[in-house]
């Protein structure tokens, strides 16, 4: 600034040259250039400064709600009985409502029992795909009505070549009917008052309890799918040994790769491109012993170790209620399972339970989940099984 003030001074005197004039005028425009930066940064940090202070105003303004929106949770929630505070905490725990979950735990005492939801489906699912066998491949109903009835096709039409002019034959369709009438399923887990207080509420006694109940309910599902009586439950696909027209039975009741092959192409097709063998763990070394004529193992082990492997380049999966004197191989999608609804969860305090007695005179609560579903094989076609296997 001072080369600028001494310019203009000379340019008013008279004596400025021609070149300090042009550097004047250089540095003027220069000069003002850096003002207007100036403001323009000026400018700037007003505006960032007004909106960071709009920001914090709204933070403390969320703030405020936050805590106006948990007082006023809590007032409402006192309100109410304790069977609604349960159903309402387990669904904000189903929901992630960190907020609801908050105050729920907050206002819940001892005198509250345990936190079970009025349906478990979403965390209980999970679980019993994990661990049933069944369930995954087969074609599920979910909800189911109390009957379905499902049509299945027992004889095909017969198409003939036929000579000129002579009578065409005829010929017909044959249907009969099954249907799927969802049964009952049911579990009691007690549990002492202890547990329940000394347990974080919506922590490890939740998950512990979602996750023994769901292999209890996975484990019984499967063996009835798969020996199921239909009596009070669902039929199992090993009921319909007698009823398949593909069977296979083992020479001398010895499993044999012949054997194997055999019932292999015993199967339709258009089934045996998504079979899958269904047999015991026990029945299953038998299988993995077995050569070709070229003394190749039939059975390939799986190199990720998920599961068993592959026999006749089919997926083996070990059903160990399935009995050892039977092999199947089916395409899963015919055996239908009925889901009448989700899972239902009760909870009671005064119940008196088998070998425990009264649970009010023993301070425990307990927890019942009931499911009502059923199974049966519609499409009999798309299975095939081989007999004396032990």
């Amino acid at each position: 600034m001072g080369r600028i003030k001494e310019l203009r001074l000379k340019a008013e005197e008279g004596s400025a040259t021609d070149e300090e004039k042009e550097e004047l005028e250089t540095l003027e425009g220069e000069a003002k250039e850096t003002e207007e930066n100036t403001d323009e940064d000026k400018k700037v940090s007003e505006l960032v400064s007004k909106f960071l202070t709009s920001v914090e105003a709204k933070i403390a303004e969320k703030k405020d709600e936050k805590v106006n929106e948990v007082e006023e949770k809590k007032k409402e929630l006192d309100a109410l009985p304790k069977e609604e505070r349960i159903k309402q905490f387990i669904t904000a725990l189903i929901q992630n409502d960190k907020v609801q979950m908050k105050v729920l735990s907050e206002g819940t005492n001892a005198d509250g029992g345990f936190l079970v939801p009025q349906e478990w489906e979403l965390d209980i699912v999970e679980e019993m795909r994990d661990d049933s066998v069944i369930r995954p491949l087969a074609t599920v109903i979910s909800p189911c009505p109390k009957q379905l009835n499902i049509a299945q096709l027992a004889t095909r039409p017969i198409v003939k070549f036929r000579g000129e002019k002579s009578i065409k034959d005829t010929s017909t369709l044959g249907f009969t009917q099954i249907a799927l009438t969802p049964y009952s399923l049911a579990c009691i887990v007690p549990l002492t008052k202890e547990l329940v207080e000394d347990a974080e509420v919506g922590g490890n006694i939740v998950a512990l309890v979602t996750r023994v109940i769901g292999t209890a309910i996975a484990e019984r599902e499967d063996k009835a799918f798969a020996v199921g009586s239909g009596t009070n439950e669902p039929t199992g696909i090993d009921n319909y040994s007698g009823t398949v027209a593909r069977s296979v039975t083992t020479p001398a009741n010895v499993l044999t790769s012949d054997s194997l092959i055999e019932t292999f192409y015993r199967l339709g097709q258009k089934y045996r491109k998504r079979a899958v063998w269904l047999m015991n763990g026990i029945t299953l070394t038998k299988a993995m012993q077995l050569k070709d004529s070229q003394n190749r193992y039939l059975f390939i082990p799986d190199p990720t170790g998920q599961t068993p492997g592959t026999l006749l380049g089919r997926p083996v999966l070990e059903q160990n209620d399935l009995p050892l004197t039977r092999i199947w191989l089916g395409d899963l999608r015919g055996y239908w399972i009925g889901d009448r609804h989700g899972i239902a969860v009760d909870q009671s305090e005064e119940a008196t339970l088998e070998g425990i007695g009264n649970l009010w005179e023993r301070n425990m609560v307990a927890v019942r989940v009931e499911k009502r579903v059923d199974g049966e094989m519609a499409d009999t076609n798309a299975f095939a099984v081989l007999n004396g296997t032990n």
